[in-house]
């Protein structure tokens, strides 16, 4: 069986290549010009140069394969119309080009994002896939735009969509600045109330893909995936304390306001300067919600979805990860 995976040189995509191979997949990892292949060098997959904008390329990618796994997309960009051409539009185009191209497609798996959903409204009632998705940002509208081409090809071939939670593990650069941080003794805290979200660990997340793709029980449907237990941001803080031996820490406190504010002032940065920021207004919407949580229920249902990692073990995994390549 050949599987190709579309954003394989990054950090979600490359760890669902791994777990993809080990399940005995022929896997082909698309990689686009100037990407960073560090994570997919010296290992046993076959390397193709594409692009969700060159269909010649993509006939190539496509050629004979038997699972597609769609994890490529832009989480930064300097207009909000990007976020719609590469997540949207791309998508778009993969699709048409599997349909020409993969006749004997059994599956085409699309990683969208908890966020298509949008927060929960308390603790008690997480977010499932009956609600109607509320997404807030850009990114995550497009997503859901995307999601929605991806159902419609489902009449040609099969489909299925995950949703994960916030991702964490080995080779993710997201979180990395936040330990950092407290490893200079520096804790950063949004709002005056603690806030929840759910985690999932790379690897887990990888399992989920591929059990997700051969099951029959999953065509034409839409998962959230996340590891059950919700977790407070003061938690993460005090685990990755305690592992990085910082008992002793400044404790910033901001006050959403003040987060919305730097984020309309880096939003004008980022339009003057004509450069993508990672802090803007999108995601000062994002930090103030209270409950980022949803049910995995219908994934536990549908393909026996379990993770191995608890939030803390990920969150652990993931430090340790950093300390011993040197990154912390």
């Amino acid at each position: 069986m050949i599987a190709f995976v579309t954003g394989a040189t990054g950090f979600i995509g490359s760890h669902i290549a791994d777990v993809l191979f080990s399940h005995g997949f022929q896997v082909r990892c698309g990689f686009r010009e100037h990407s960073n292949i560090q994570w997919l060098r010296d290992k046993p997959f076959d390397l193709v140069k594409y692009s969700l904008f060159d269909s010649n390329s993509l006939s190539q990618a496509l050629k004979d394969v038997d699972y597609i796994i769609h994890c490529g997309g832009t989480i930064m960009a300097n207009k909000p119309e990007d976020f719609f051409r590469v997540n949207r539009d791309g998508t778009i185009n993969l699709l048409k080009s599997a349909l020409e191209h993969s006749p004997n497609l059994k599956r085409f798996v699309f990683i969208s994002s908890q966020s298509v959903g949008g927060p929960a409204k308390s603790l008690s009632l997480p977010v499932n896939e009956s609600n109607t998705p509320s997404p807030l940002t850009t990114y995550a509208k497009s997503k859901k735009e995307a999601e929605d081409s991806v159902l419609e090809y489902g009449k040609f071939f099969p489909v299925t969509i995950l949703r994960p939670s916030a991702v964490v593990g080995p080779r993710d650069t997201a979180i990395f600045t936040l330990f950092k941080s407290i490893k200079k003794r520096i804790v950063v805290l949004i709002g005056m109330k603690p806030k929840y979200l759910n985690l999932i660990h790379a690897s887990d997340l990888a399992e989920a893909t591929f059990s997700a793709a051969v099951s029959e029980n999953t065509i034409g449907k839409i998962y959230y995936v996340a590891d059950e237990k919700p977790v407070s941001w003061n938690e993460i803080m005090t685990l990755a304390k305690k592992e990085l031996n910082r008992n002793f820490t400044f404790n910033i406190r901001f006050p959403h306001f003040f987060v919305l504010s730097a984020a309309f002032t880096f939003e004008q940065i980022r339009k003057i300067a004509g450069k993508p920021h990672p802090f803007n207004l999108d995601k000062g919407r994002d930090f103030i919600q209270k409950y980022w949580v949803c049910s995995v229920e219908n994934a536990k249902k549908d393909f026996n979805f379990s993770t191995k990692f608890s939030p803390e073990e990920a969150v652990l995994d993931t430090i340790r990860w950093y300390v011993n390549n040197e990154w912390l």
